[in-house]
């Protein structure tokens, strides 16, 4: 039996010490997640405007092949890694090197499944004739291998400054060699070897910057253990990855590449806009709340905080990019892909409920231990989300919109059912704590909306709108005790205090 000791515990100043590095992860994290979510979006910006809206259904397709394939190599090891506490430093490596060794192992099996099937899996998922587009993608499964258990070691050391480093100089690269090929008319091809590239020099940089190197160590034992927390994260991930992909597949199915390229590349677009505020803070979010698992009073409290935080930043700018859709398009993807405007509305809309009501809630199941829970939750929302996204694919992009935007607010429902009855998280107390913030964002989009019917279509009256909707925000902000009350906790977020993150 493993001592849950952790390797830098100390009995005196442990709290203290995990405050400081909670604090200084935040920063990297922040800092990391903003610039490389900055240049993802500038690279489809760009690649949007030299490919058509098929090329990006190809490659969408050939992700939704490899993303299956990385949620086995990697069999959840990573979380186990970060979240599982060893009573010394060799035992932290001798796991480390299992989880190596399983990973590779795994990696290179699925990869010479999908060359020996390709054209078969191709034509599955929509892309018949392109099989070597799969098998050339599939390399980056070995690299996920790779990257997972380092990336697991630097954020449970919460040394977020070497993954600040390697985020954001990959994905330069990503930038320069997909736009470089797509330049020189290499279609579809540019993606997938920029993609390539950038795991190539995530998977050297982390090498080079980690302590840990892959020893000749491997224990079935070892793997029995890491198995039995990390079983339940790999069916929860491979729940998560069906609820991901099941629109793409379904579009793919039933409509066509263009419309594939529209749906999946507005869905990236948003999610990537969307991550410069979560990806820097569900990481530390995670690791933090492991740390409180045994503290009910500090984790609740941390996890209410974090997530009033967060709806006021994300609530008030998805309902703002909600009323200014065709602007947002226009200007990240170009006009060729305005058909995509009323999904990608809908989309941040309905993600910003989901991401301060299930998402939140989800990193409360893992650093409990129960990741059980989340994947209960993703199953049951499969079952209402497959049917609804045939059905409305029959009716044409239109009603698909809706129904994706719909499909993320029954989540959400079920979300918050799993948590009042098995967690004892408290819904009422989370729409509470949220419920000004969704009253003031609605009450500007609501007086915003109404000056534009006045007003002629132009990008330029929008862009004084949107100054106008940030203005009446933070009004009804210093108006408010309830909204000043969660702003100053969200400066506080961003000036890094570990006491947000910590009781320390």
């Amino acid at each position: 039996m493993i001592d849950r000791t952790d390797v830098t515990a100390n009995p005196a100043n442990s709290k203290a010490q995990l405050g400081d590095k909670a604090a200084s992860a935040t920063r990297w994290a922040f800092a990391s997640q903003v610039a490389a979510k900055l240049i993802s979006p500038l690279t489809t910006m760009v690649l949007a405007r030299l490919l058509t809206p098929e090329a990006f259904g190809v490659v969408a397709s050939v992700t939704m092949v490899t993303s299956f394939a990385d949620v086995f190599s990697d069999a959840g090891f990573q979380k186990y890694l970060v979240q599982h506490e060893y009573c010394c430093k060799d035992d932290l490596h001798r796991s480390a090197s299992v989880a190596f060794w399983t990973n590779l192992t795994v990696s290179l099996g699925l990869w010479m499944l999908i060359a020996a099937f390709n054209e078969q899996i191709a034509t599955a998922v929509g892309n018949p004739g392109l099989g070597m587009v799969l098998v050339v993608a599939g390399f980056s499964i070995l690299l996920t291998a790779l990257i997972s258990v380092q990336t697991g070691l630097f954020q449970r050391a919460l040394d977020y400054r070497v993954l600040f480093k390697s985020k954001v100089i990959s994905s330069v690269v990503m930038l320069g060699v997909s736009v470089s090929l797509a330049l020189l008319g290499f279609d579809y091809w540019s993606m997938v070897f920029g993609t390539i590239s950038s795991n190539v020099f995530i998977c050297v940089f982390l090498t080079v910057k980690s302590s840990w190197r892959p020893c000749f160590f491997y224990s079935f034992k070892e793997l029995g253990e890491m198995f039995s927390f990390s079983g339940w994260t790999l069916l929860e991930t491979i729940s998560i990855w069906l609820v991901s992909w099941a629109g793409t597949f379904i579009v793919a199915n039933t409509m066509t590449q263009n419309q594939v390229g529209l749906y999946k590349t507005a869905t990236q677009m948003g999610t990537a806009v969307m991550g410069i505020v979560t990806s820097s803070v569900m990481p530390i979010l995670f690791s933090s709340l492991s740390r409180l698992s045994s503290d009910r009073k500090a984790f609740d409290a941390t996890l209410y905080k974090v997530q009033a935080c967060l709806a006021y930043v994300l609530v008030p700018m998805c309902c703002c990019l909600l009323l200014f859709r065709d602007l947002v398009i226009t200007v990240c993807l170009g006009d060729q892909w305005l058909d995509a405007s009323l999904y990608l509305g809908l989309f941040f809309f309905s993600s910003s409920i989901k991401i301060v009501l299930n998402n939140i809630c989800a990193e409360a199941y893992r650093s409990m231990g129960k990741p059980m829970y989340s994947m209960m939750v993703e199953l049951a929302y499969l079952v209402i989300l497959v049917p609804l996204l045939s059905l409305a694919c029959a009716n044409g992009w239109g009603a698909f919109s809706v129904a994706a935007g719909l499909a993320q607010l029954c989540l959400t429902v079920i979300t918050l059912v799993v948590s009042h009855f098995l967690v004892g998280l408290s819904p009422r107390r989370m729409l509470k704590n949220c419920a000004p913030v969704f009253v003031a964002a609605l009450s500007c989009s609501v007086a915003v909306f109404l000056v534009r019917t006045f007003l002629p279509k132009s990008y330029l009256f929008d862009a004084v709108l949107i100054m106008l909707y940030i203005a009446l925000y933070l009004c009804l902000t210093y108006s408010s005790d309830k909204l000043s009350t969660i702003y100053n906790a969200a400066v506080q977020a961003l000036r890094l205090p570990s006491k947000l993150l910590i009781a320390r």
